[in-house]
């Protein structure tokens, strides 16, 4: 054998190596629910293993039947075989065959009674190894053979180009035909034909754009335009194999990002890009055998069958893939050569059947090809041509008369050469390689960060598990959904809302006069578009942003903060030692679970980050718009909608702006408008002066004397930080207040941190049974507490004697007189304040009661006539605590922000349940107002009040709704019950006259001594979470969007929207999914899913 055709021993032992290799990566894959990425990666060393050394013995087959071909750039022009792509083609495709049951194997072996349309299985061991059991999944088969299909489609094909040299006009839609199984598949089992419009076209176009039969026509172009891309920047060795490579790794790469550590586990579009892995790493195996032998000095040429089959891998895995339109993000060089080939290809100038750079032999380079014009082109074309050669895109050669007889050819590379002058092959092929990979990982930045200035989401961060239409990618995809999901998303409604106003019908009442009723033409499932805004990111609105996507499939969402990021208070506020003072493990998110929390009562800056990946986790960037200042919310009766005025802070040019929302979710925290306090002359204090929840970092405390003001939590926190390192402190606490043991399980609270040893964090996270009883165990104290705030109680009466001697156990015996409160215990938010009566009672520490009577320009006065020069004064005051809006929000002739202020139209928040306002249509509150119970804890009533607004949104979107708000019968009685059961409690109603019975000053009642109690939901947090189980519908107003203001319009044409997808042949719509095994059958919920309907 000559050695042309043998391997050397090297390359025979690697290559025996590398098989060995894959072997054992095959054998070792048949356990558990099988490995088929590791397979995959095994038959990609076989795939090179195997090309490699068939490409060698193959050769000289090749050229013995007429396959070969003089290698034009050669000084010698030597003949080498041809058509060496085919061999790829042929490993390839067989590979893929056999790779066919390992991406089904959990589906055969592992997952059901042994695929086919046999029932599923319930067997006990595999459902307690948390494997879901379910039917095979025929339309992934159907995909993945579909895709084989069009392979081995376009190869046949290119081989007949190969043996018959077709010219390319002829030759041009030849992929188009392969394609053909691929989109009849994607028809039938896909079906998606919608895109996402940019943002900036959105007033004009609307959210998405259906294009029906023109999306498959782009798929048809997508098809046809990727392999003769391929085979047009082609004719100089290697260059064909190595773009092709290039961008099969940097499609391997975006591929890679869905399954990376950082990602949520399982990205919603996992399976889509593994099904681009299966079909990448054997092509990438058998590309880079063939480029060993193709590269300069070339030893083989790759044949038009490898431009055709490399091109159709990558649309195979674009389309079925969904990500069709970052694949063509790849494809910029490969455009600019068609875009910049077509006044050749459509002959507006001369083309030539060749159009390669034409090899010098005398100095070995590479230089510009040439096209001769036999006649001088027109005026407009000569012009043209001329500005051309003018901006350096083309050569030109004139006679004396100054007409065009020669002119360079119109490729990339030709214009490469025009640039950069001639050069060797080896280096022009270097060069091009380098600009494929340079565009390509820019197209990958682009799509992944620079697309987010047009659209509002980038899918790689898209973490629902059900994405809503229009707004951003849904499922990591570039189209929306699959055919399944978007039958089951609303349907965008473009009437208007009529506001014709169902009222309580009464004996003799007189017909109103309306439009006569005709039915509406939609399905009785039919879910019409609306927008929702959550104005607000911090715990509630992460919580409402996460949570509301998952239960209203399809909604419009978007949610708009002031600050610059999510977080909320836990954003604003850095001061030192701020942190929480209930245990971490009871103040994250009951469907997040952190087990990694460092200490029991973690630092602002480890709550800010828990909730910030959460957010990020679950797509609420993704709808986020921050550092927008909402100005006012105003409501249009006419138009049934809210209109929000924004201010814009992202520039520093202001920019006010309008937006239209159906539906309004205020998440704006009680903590969040912070406030300074409104003393004489606290304008003209000349040194630093700020909130704690502004802190000015730029301050230097060391050595300064600080005045302090507020004794709140922030306030309690604040002094044991600052104490050690001021000159002196002036504490003003104008209120005593309970300092307390600690409210975790660790028992009294230190200055020092409570940190988890790694044992602890270890156990948490590789035992979640135990881990859920500690979270239990912790959490049900605080469900525990509702009976320690009534009056007069056992459970009260002991806290007093438990928490007084706690306080003087731990204060300097001076201040027993001063700190312990004369009202009861729970009358205001009690504190923890580890450390904060140790440093009160530090020499460099006053601790002063007398109220402060106003400002001079470099201290203090109080009212006894005592003036203390200050450095520094931090003001520890806390929030409105009003619970007044932040912003005007009117509708009917009032705004809410004057008149829930005392002296106002109201003089308190006027709310039914703590959740909406009656005369206020489509607007919910979430911790607002009389919402939250005493007991519990943050997250669990937030999540219930989502869950209750969830509920309120699907009946306005669903039921032909227009508006929807609670009568003034219905939230009057409410606020009576209230107030009959508010007096029961410590908060409000205290005997003054009492030694230890008084009434206080807390964010319960106001701010007001005695005062209404505006801040807690009248019940237990359990009471509260039942009572916002089922929202009670007959205590709502309802206009509707129907124009007669018939309540059943909604019920469309009779007919529900999966019933009218049956078709002809019967299909596979589930009518019937009330009929399940009996032993799923649960009698208490049994029919009463909505979802199941």
């Amino acid at each position: 054998m000559s050695p042309a055709t043998s391997l050397s021993r090297t390359e025979a032992w690697s290559l025996l190596a590398l098989t060995g290799v894959a072997v054992a990566i095959v054998a070792n894959s048949f356990h558990g629910d099988g490995e088929p990425l590791m397979v995959s990666i095994a038959f990609s060393l076989f795939a090179f293993s195997a090309t490699y050394s068939l490409i060698r013995w193959l050769g000289p087959s090749f050229m013995k039947v007429g396959l070969k071909g003089k290698d034009m750039s050669k000084a010698k022009r030597p003949e080498i075989p041809e058509t060496m792509g085919a061999v790829c083609a042929v490993v390839y495709l067989l590979l893929l065959i056999a790779f066919i049951p390992f991406p089904f194997y959990k589906d055969i072996v592992a997952a059901t009674s042994g695929g086919g349309n046999r029932d599923v299985v319930h067997e006990a061991q595999h459902v307690e190894m948390g494997r879901y059991l379910h039917r095979f999944p025929h339309n992934k088969l159907a995909s993945y053979l579909s895709g084989l299909l069009s392979l081995q489609a376009i190869v046949l094909l290119g081989i007949g180009d190969d043996l018959l040299d077709i010219r390319w006009r002829h030759k041009v839609l030849i992929p188009a035909f392969g394609a053909f199984p691929m989109l009849i598949v994607y028809f039938v089992d896909f079906g998606v034909t919608q895109v996402v419009v940019p943002m900036p076209l959105r007033s004009y176009l609307g959210e998405t754009i259906n294009l029906g039969w023109l999306y498959y026509a782009y798929m048809a172009a997508v098809a046809i335009f990727c392999p003769n891309s391929i085979n047009m920047l082609a004719g100089i060795n290697g260059v064909e194999v190595a773009q092709s490579l290039v961008i099969a790794i940097l499609l391997l790469i975006n591929d890679s990002l869905y399954l990376a550590p950082f990602t949520p586990y399982p990205h919603p579009a996992m399976d889509s890009h593994l099904f681009s892995i299966y079909f990448l790493l054997p092509f990438i195996g058998v590309s880079f055998a063939l480029l060993c032998h193709n590269w300069y000095p070339s030893k083989v040429f790759v044949g038009d069958t490898y431009c055709y089959f490399a091109g159709m891998v990558f649309v195979v895995v674009g389309i079925l893939g969904h990500f069709s339109k970052t694949l063509l993000l790849l494809f910029i060089p490969q455009m600019f050569n068609f875009l910049y080939s077509c006044p050749q290809l459509f002959h507006i100038i001369p083309c030539p059947r060749h159009r390669l750079p034409k090899f010098n032999a005398a100095t070995g380079l590479l230089e510009n090809s040439v096209t001769e014009w036999a006649h001088p082109p027109s005026p407009l074309i000569d012009a043209a041509l001329k500005v051309l050669c003018r901006l350096g895109l083309i050569g030109l050669k004139t006679n004396q008369k100054g007409e065009i007889i020669e002119s360079t050819n119109l490729t990339l590379l030709n214009l490469w050469i025009l640039w950069f002058g001639p050069m060797k092959e080896d280096r022009l092929a270097l060069h091009i390689v380098l600009l494929q990979t340079i565009c390509g990982l820019i197209a990958l930045f682009v799509r992944h960060r620079m697309a987010l200035l047009i659209f509002p989401a980038d899918n790689l961060n898209f973490f629902s598990s059900a994405p809503p239409i229009g707004n951003g990618l849904s499922n990591g995809h570039d189209t929306l959904k699959t055919s399944a999901e978007v039958r089951e998303s609303p349907v965008p409604d473009s009437r208007p809302a009529a506001t014709a106003t169902t009222k309580p019908e009464t004996k003799n009442q007189i017909p109103e006069s309306k439009p006569a009723f005709e039915l509406e033409d939609h399905p009785v499932d039919h879910v019409r578009d609306i927008k929702v805004g959550i104005i607000g990111a911090g715990l509630a609105g992460i919580t409402a942003a996460t949570l509301l996507p998952a239960k209203l499939p399809g909604i419009n969402l978007t949610i708009y903060d002031k600050n610059g990021d999510v977080g909320g208070t836990w954003f604003e506020n850095t001061y030192p030692g701020v942190r929480c003072d209930v245990p971490a493990h009871v103040y994250q998110s009951s469907f997040e679970a952190n087990t990694q929390w460092t200490e029991e009562f973690a630092q602002g800056h480890e709550i800010r980050n828990y909730w910030q990946n959460l957010a990020r986790k679950h797509g609420v960037y993704n709808r986020l718009k921050t550092k927008q200042n909402i100005l006012s919310a105003e409501w249009l009766n006419e138009e049934a909608k809210w209109k929000l005025t924004i201010e814009d802070l992202n520039d520093s040019k202001s920019n006010i702006y309008e937006e239209k929302l159906d539906f309004i979710v205020s998440a704006v925290g009680h903590f969040n408008a912070w406030r300074l306090p409104d003393y004489e002359g606290i304008n003209t204090f000349k040194n630093p002066l700020f909130h704690s929840s502004n802190w000015n970092h730029d301050i230097d405390l060391s050595g300064k004397r600080v005045a302090l003001i507020g004794n709140g939590a922030s306030g309690l926190q604040v002094l044991p930080s600052i104490q050690p390192i001021a000159a002196h402190v002036d504490h003003y606490a104008r209120n005593r207040t309970w300092i307390v043991d600690s409210f975790g399980p660790s028992g009294v609270r230190r200055l020092e941190p409570n940190l988890f040893s790694d044992e602890q964090r270890d156990s948490f996270k590789e035992d979640p049974q135990a881990y859920l009883e500690y979270r239990r165990k912790v959490e049900a104290g605080y469900f525990r507490q509702f009976g320690n705030i009534f009056k007069d109680t056992p459970g009260n009466k002991g806290l007093r004697e438990k928490w007084t001697e706690l306080m003087l156990r731990r204060a300097a015996p001076e201040l027993a007189d001063k700190i312990i409160p004369d009202f009861p215990p729970n009358c205001r938010r009690p504190t923890p304040g580890p450390g904060y009566l140790e440093a009160l009672s530090k020499p460099n520490v006053s601790f002063i009661q007398t109220h402060i009577q106003k400002f001079t320009e470099t201290g203090i006065v109080t009212v006894d006539g005592v003036e203390r020069p200050v450095d520094v004064v931090i003001c520890a005051t806390g929030a409105n605590v009003d619970f007044a809006p932040a912003f005007p929000i009117v509708a009917n002739g009032v705004n809410l922000q004057e008149a829930w202020k005392p002296g106002g139209l109201y003089g308190y928040p006027y709310i039914y349940l703590g959740m909406a306002a009656p005369g206020f249509p489509n607007i919910n509150w979430v911790g607002g107002p009389l919402s939250a119970g005493f007991s519990g804890t943050v997250p669990n009533s937030i999540e219930n009040q989502v869950v209750y607004i969830a509920k309120v949104i699907r009946k306005l979107r669903s039921q032909g709704i227009a508006t929807l708000s609670p009568s003034f019968a219905a939230t009057k009685d409410f606020i009576d019950y209230a107030d009959k059961f508010y007096p029961r409690t410590v908060w409000t109603g205290n005997n003054d006259a009492s030694e230890n019975s008084k009434n206080c000053s807390s964010w319960y009642n106001g701010g007001i001594p005695g005062g209404r109690v505006v801040g807690m939901f009248p019940g237990s947090a359990a009471a509260s979470n039942y009572i916002r189980r089922d929202p009670r519908w007959e205590d709502f107003e309802y206009t509707y969007t129907n124009k007669s203001g018939n309540r059943f319009a909604w019920l469309g044409d009779g007919w529900r929207a999966r019933e009218k997808d049956i078709g002809d042949d019967g299909g596979d719509v589930d009518l019937t999914p009330h009929l399940k095994l009996p032993a799923d059958i649960d009698l208490k919920t049994h029919c009463e899913g909505w979802w199941d309907v």
